[in-house]
């Protein structure tokens, strides 16, 4: 492992050119949570896992990273399929990401 910015260890596979975004705005993005600032809330009860792991709002999401978001009292398990590298409409926001059926998860309705 390599020391990146302000003494953090960074893997190799962090330097790859494949596009990330932020959890929180990669939430508000698609549209999954209305804002960012409720993502970050989101993040900081420990309500989002990534990969099986806990979540915080600044944590860097890729292409086929699993999410698993508590809210409401539901539980929802979304697989992330596309990053935008702009904004996106209403209309594409359903198409960053698929959900993943498990029979122990509640399905989230795309609007």
């Amino acid at each position: 492992m390599r020391q990146g910015l302000k003494g953090q260890a960074v893997d190799k596979e962090d330097l790859s050119d494949e596009p990330r975004m932020r959890l929180d705005h990669f939430l508000k993005i698609s549209r999954l949570v209305h804002r960012r600032s409720l993502a970050q809330e989101i993040c900081a009860h420990g309500g989002i896992w990534i990969n099986g792991h806990v979540a915080k709002a600044a944590r860097l999401v890729k292409l086929g990273d699993l999410l698993k978001i508590q809210l409401r009292g539901r539980i929802a398990q979304i697989r992330i399929v596309k990053i935008p590298e702009t904004p996106c409409t209403k209309l594409e926001a359903p198409t960053l990401y698929e959900q993943v059926e498990s029979p122990h998860v509640q399905r989230f309705s795309k609007q």
